[in-house]
This record gives C-alpha cells, structure tokens and sequence, in this order.
C-alpha cells in the first residue's frame, strides 16, 4: 500500500474518518471528494462538514480533537450529537518525514458508521440480506405395493370355471367379480359342499364320508340359490328369504 503524507499522525488519522463519510457519498460542503484547503492548520482540532445531495437535512458537522494519543471525533446531525474516540496508533503507523502507512482500515470504518453514521442516518445502512433456506428435496419413497413401475406380483386373472378345492374363495372376493349366477369360481363361502363343488362334471370327490345336512338330501344351504320357485320368476338371491 503506498504511503500517505500529512502533518501529523493525528490528521492522518482525521484523514481515514474524512475517506469513510465519502465512501457513503457525502461530499464537502464545496461540493469535493478532497478535503478542503487548510484544512490542517490547527495542530490539535479539525472541523469539517459535508453533505450529500440524495438526501434532504443530511449535513453533517465533525470535529475532531487531539488528547494525548486519542482522536476524539464528534459527528453532529441536525441536534443529535455522537461521540466516539480511537486510539491513532492503531490505525496509524511509521509516522516520519510527514508520511504514514494506515491499517486496520475495515474495523476503523466499521466503528465510524455504526456508532455515528448509522444511528444519525438510518437510511445509510445497507439492508440486510436474508437468504432463504433451500429445503433440501427429500427422495420420494414409493410404496412397492402401489408402484406399477417396479416389478411385483402381476394380477391374478379371475377363473371363468368353478374349481372344486377353491373352498372359502367367495369370502376373499365379496364383491363377486367375475361370479356365475350360481356358483362363483371363487369355489362358494366357508361352508364346504362337495356336491354343489362336483357341478363342473368332474364327479364324486373320494375321501372321508360326508352326510348331507340341508333339506331335501341336498348339501347346506349358503343362500346363494335361488330358493324353490316357478320357473321365470325373478331372481330372490335373498339370505332372508
């Protein structure tokens, strides 16, 4: 960084504040970025003032006073006074020969705007930038169940013919898809009838003895026939009937 000439290290140091109030676009009451002529001629005070166009009532007066090693600078703003001091040899340094070097310059111009420009103007701090969390796309999980595009059980197709051992299928397909009129390919309910299963013409199961319970000799009754009756009277598939 080149080196900077002044008097002293205490108008240097006024010369970092004047660098910080132009940064937010005051200008001198002529109307110049540079610091006015004579300036620097008191060895312990310097007064300034500046202004910016944009804003209405935006004059602002500063005095700075040398004690000891501090710089106390005072920021006036219509009647509102701040007063804010800074040690010179932290932002000044190798003072010799009327040039200097400077550091710490973001913490110097940190400290100048928000504990005097901010509160006296509020309209020159920046707005913040509140960034909205990205939510963060949880992989959609799928149901293999459901999900006809992964591989699973292909439907089972409904048996247009009833099948004598399919014992019990009407309780799985209450709905009767796919039913006869008489006996459903499900094989009928719970209630086992080997003669009523026996109407595909496939002929008397072997096995144990069963004894025919319902009236008449025939197998129990599930009350899915239709009860005796004329011949063209209507369907009474009736379980009260």
């Amino acid at each position: 960084m080149p080196r900077r000439t002044a008097k002293s290290p205490f108008h240097g140091a006024f010369s970092m504040l004047h660098d910080a109030i132009i940064k937010k676009g005051f200008v001198t009451e002529t109307g110049e970025v540079s610091l006015p002529y004579g300036w620097d001629e008191q060895d312990d005070v310097v007064s300034v003032s500046y202004t910016r166009k944009e804003l209405p009532d935006s004059l602002l007066q500063t005095k700075c006073v040398l004690m000891g090693e501090t710089m106390i600078i005072n920021v006036l703003h219509k009647t509102v006074l701040k007063t804010l001091d800074i040690e010179i040899g932290s932002y000044v340094i190798d003072f010799r020969d009327h040039s200097y070097e400077v550091k710490n310059i973001q913490p110097f111009e940190r400290k100048v705007y928000d504990d005097a420009l901010y509160p006296l103007i509020p309209s020159l701090k920046p707005p913040k930038h509140t960034s909205t969390p990205t939510r963060v796309q949880q992989p959609e999980r799928v149901d293999p169940l459901r999900d006809e595009r992964l591989p699973g059980r292909a439907p089972q197709p409904i048996n247009p013919m009833p099948f004598p051992f399919a014992v019990g299928g009407d309780d799985l397909n209450p709905l009767g898809r796919g039913r006869g009129r008489w006996d459903g390919p499900g094989g009928g309910g719970m209630i086992m009838d080997p003669m009523r299963a026996m109407r595909g013409g496939v002929g008397r199961l072997p096995g144990p003895r069963f004894d025919p319970v319902g009236p008449g000799g025939f197998g129990p009754d599930n009350d899915e026939l239709m009860p005796p009756g004329r011949p063209g009277m209507p369907d009474m598939d009736d379980m009260f009937m």
